[in-house]
């Protein structure tokens, strides 16, 4: 019973400080965007009070920790907010393999910053480091689903006025791969462990579409090609709108990540 009152708590005294941001409870754009594109939010979560069971943790829809996140918004960034400050294990093994709830978790770190930063530090640590992590989606250029093939994810994108990243990349190499080859797969693990693992770096990311292209294929080089990536690992940051991609290559900071995202 103690840990249902934490929860009740903490889930309305998000609800106040969702106010404090924009005064808008329910509506959020910008949140919305991190969801799957077939999604819709309910009625609101005053129509599951009488579901006893809608607050129960479930693995059932991607990106959501119950179902009572998915009555709308509001509810979706409250459920966020509790589990986070309450340190929940749950919640750090979903954001292991689910990258729809891990933006959302920085998401939510980004908007307490933004209202009282002090709180950020006392957030848990394994919670913050995982969720600082960039989680691309892979894609590749054959065609096929409209969920993995990189240009109908980027006009996905494009169409909901999404910025996009595509990280050019190398897999896990195999034995006896060429030297170049392997130098590419250790400045990427490099990238990984550095610019696409700081905090304000991901925060600055925030509501991009994160996709990532190995250069596995002739496929796919043929393709980074055309964007003038011709070895991994490079940045291809695409705005919302009209207007051409920039590409950043050769030594990536996370400080000028941060300032080609729009961050400070």
């Amino acid at each position: 019973f103690k840990a249902y009152l934490e929860r009740v708590f903490h889930h309305d005294l998000f609800h106040s400080f969702d106010w404090e941001d924009d005064h808008k409870l329910y509506k959020d754009p910008e949140w919305v965007l991190l969801n799957p594109p077939s999604f819709a939010y309910g009625s609101g979560g005053k129509n599951m009070l009488g579901d006893a069971s809608s607050g129960e943790l479930n693995t059932g829809t991607a990106g959501f920790l119950n179902r009572y996140s998915t009555s709308g918004v509001e509810e979706d960034k409250a459920e966020i907010y509790t589990y986070l400050v309450l340190g929940s294990d749950a919640l750090l093994v979903r954001m292991k393999d689910d990258t729809v709830l891990r933006s959302k978790v920085a998401f939510m770190i980004r908007l307490v910053k933004r209202i009282e930063s002090s709180v950020v530090e006392a957030l848990p640590k394994p919670h913050v480091e995982l969720a600082a992590r960039f989680a691309f989606d892979p894609v590749t250029v054959a065609p096929g689903s409209p969920d993995t093939d990189v240009a109908a994810r980027l006009e996905r994108a494009h169409v909901r006025g999404r910025p996009a990243v595509l990280y050019v990349t190398r897999a896990d190499l195999e034995e006896g791969s060429k030297d170049g080859v392997v130098a590419e797969r250790r400045a990427c693990r490099e990238l990984e462990a550095g610019a696409l693992a700081d905090l304000d770096a991901r925060l600055a990311a925030l509501p991009h579409a994160l996709l990532a292209l190995d250069l596995g294929t002739e496929q796919a080089a043929a393709f980074a090609k055309t964007l003038g990536v011709t070895k991994a690992p490079a940045l291809v940051l695409y705005p919302p709108g009209p207007g051409k991609p920039k590409v950043l290559t050769g030594r990536i900071t996370a400080r000028k990540l941060t300032k080609a995202l729009g961050g400070r």
